[in-house]
């Protein structure tokens, strides 16, 4: 398994040394997004937070942590797509499922949210859709006219 990819570095694996140490040796590099997953999420950031003073850290599940640059988030990403290539906001569809998609639903046009996803999440969108095991992403792109 590759662990580094070139622009999003996500990890999912258990906590040991290794972990850490590989989180320190990337630091240093200009990253746009960060995602760890860790059973012990709480030990992993102690271990790095100090190491880490740029980034932002957001919990969305109690064993799931978002780490990004300070500033940069889904929604940041929408709006430098929309301004880089002149999008109108009525035209932008954002479809989420957990706790970290609560900003980038509550702030564009047609916030799109799967059954299954958390009643924070939810009470911000514009539109629920089945569950995704019950082809809720795919109702939602039929209902919408996506596809």
């Amino acid at each position: 398994m590759q662990f580094i990819t070139e622009r999003m570095r996500p990890g999912h694996k258990d906590y040991d040394d290794s972990y850490i140490e590989l989180v320190r040796s990337i630091d240093d590099k200009v990253r746009d997004y960060y995602f760890f997953m860790s059973l012990d999420k709480n030990h992993v950031l102690d271990d790095i937070i100090d190491s880490i003073e740029t980034l932002q850290i957001n919990f969305w599940e109690d064993n799931i942590v978002d780490i990004a640059n300070t500033g940069k988030s889904k929604y940041s990403g929408i709006k430098l797509i929309k301004n880089l290539y002149n999008i109108e906001d009525n035209d932008i569809y954002a479809f989420g499922d957990g706790h970290n998609d609560i900003e980038m639903i509550s702030k564009v046009r047609h916030g799109i949210v799967m059954g299954n996803s958390p009643h924070a999440l939810q009470s911000v969108a514009d539109y629920i859709a089945p569950r995704i095991e019950e082809d809720g992403f795919f109702i939602a792109c039929q209902k919408f006219r996506l596809i």
